[in-house]
């Protein structure tokens, strides 16, 4: 299981959801987890998104479009767009391609039906 700290941006895990580890501090509006792989995940910043292999620990560059949210299910990554534009992936976030939907003005959450 992992936190993240809106206030401070302190990425947090636990594997007994009693004792906390502290991973790295991100900047970040949301952080997903890829369901087949929990070490790797993603993370929406201003910079763009960033994905991470060692469970959060360190940052690097992933591409993609310039995100707010992502929901990651085990077949596919779906990211909201800072111009609320909805996206999917179906390679973990190597390419994406727009859908034809529209997120509405300022989306708190995001889960696909």
């Amino acid at each position: 299981m992992y936190g993240l700290d809106s206030t401070s941006g302190t990425l947090m895990a636990s594997s007994d959801r009693i004792t906390w580890q502290t991973r790295s501090t991100i900047d970040a509006y949301d952080v997903p987890v890829d369901p087949s792989r929990p070490d790797t995940l993603l993370a929406t910043t201003d910079q763009g998104i960033l994905r991470s292999t060692d469970g959060g620990r360190t940052w690097a560059p992933a591409g993609g479009p310039p995100a707010l949210l992502l929901h990651w299910s085990p077949r596919e990554l779906v990211a909201i767009t800072k111009d609320n534009t909805l996206m999917r992936s179906v390679d973990a976030a190597a390419t994406w391609s727009p859908t034809a939907g529209r997120a509405p003005a300022a989306p708190a959450a995001l889960t696909p039906a």
